[in-house]
């Protein structure tokens, strides 16, 4: 059972910065469209509903199980010794972000703890509590957000990011939308959140404003300096950022992915079904064999 507040954007199911939300209604019908147009939602059944002077105060749903599910960030924490598995995961994510990226969909609550993984490594990641969505936003800014805010979550929220982090995000962005005409802005505020996220009390969807002709990025970036200060620093590992690091390098440059180099077909053969490299790396065996 969901409850929600009684406002005329949760009666309308659709968030509005004027009506406000319902985190019931609202996230019904964003659920539906995400399974429906990207395979990566979760099936959800309306059951019934509770009015008080004409507005939802209440309302019933059923969601699918997700039986085993894990949350990404729990994963990728227990793939701490695992670049194999790191990158597995890395390219679930850039798959269902490109599924996003081709339905129009700006998930604006879209982090680590909000995507479960399946341990069936062929099953797609799937997203839950998508209450905020924009079906109206720029591909690339949207790509930008989604990315820039789930780096920053997976780092640990350190602030401020490495150059080579950013450099390496920058390069996943620009395999998302990188032919599209608003890149280049983009890519600088997916830089600004790297560095500093745009995590709430920061407002995603005023940054996806279709009005909006441009996005003044020193404006923005002294705004979430100010926001920064105000977040109690994150203890975390401090080799977190160095490893994704190294898994985005890898995901980007498989082929210099030391730990998993096969020397013989035989070699890449034994690697698990799930891995998306094992074409590649009995390539690179037969490279090799070619040049002796």
């Amino acid at each position: 059972m969901q409850r929600t507040h009684a406002r005329l954007g949760a009666l309308l199911g659709f968030d509005n910065p004027l009506l406000g939300c319902g985190h019931g209604t609202a996230e019904l019908a964003h659920n539906l469209t995400l399974h429906e147009r990207t395979g990566h939602g979760v099936r959800t059944f309306a059951f019934g509903e509770l009015f008080r002077a004409g507005l939802p105060v209440r309302q019933v749903l059923l969601q699918e199980y997700l039986d085993g599910l894990q949350t990404f960030t729990s994963r990728w924490r227990q793939a701490i010794d695992s670049p194999v598995l790191r990158r597995e995961l890395l390219h679930k994510l850039m798959t269902m972000l490109a599924a996003l990226r081709d339905a129009g969909i700006a998930h604006l609550d879209l982090h680590p703890g909000n995507v479960m993984v399946s341990p069936d490594p062929q099953a797609p990641l799937r997203t839950i509590d998508c209450g905020k969505m924009d079906m109206n936003a720029d591909p690339a800014l949207a790509a930008a957000l989604h990315l820039g805010v789930f780096c920053f979550v997976m780092n640990g929220e350190r602030s401020p990011s490495t150059p080579r982090l950013e450099d390496g995000v920058r390069q996943l962005l620009y395999r998302l939308v990188g032919d599209e005409a608003s890149f280049a802005t983009a890519e600088g505020l997916l830089t600004l959140l790297l560095r500093y996220s745009s995590r709430r009390p920061f407002s995603r969807r005023l940054l996806l404003w279709p009005g909006r002709k441009s996005l003044d990025l020193e404006a923005i970036e002294t705004r979430l300096k100010k926001l920064s200060r105000r977040r109690s620093a994150s203890a975390v590992d401090a080799q977190s950022e160095q490893r994704l690091i190294e898994s985005i390098e890898a995901f980007l440059n498989p082929a210099i992915e030391r730990p998993i180099l096969c020397a013989t077909n035989r070699e890449a053969a034994a690697l698990p079904k799930s891995c998306h490299m094992r074409q590649a790396l009995r390539q690179t065996a037969q490279d090799r064999a070619s040049a002796r």
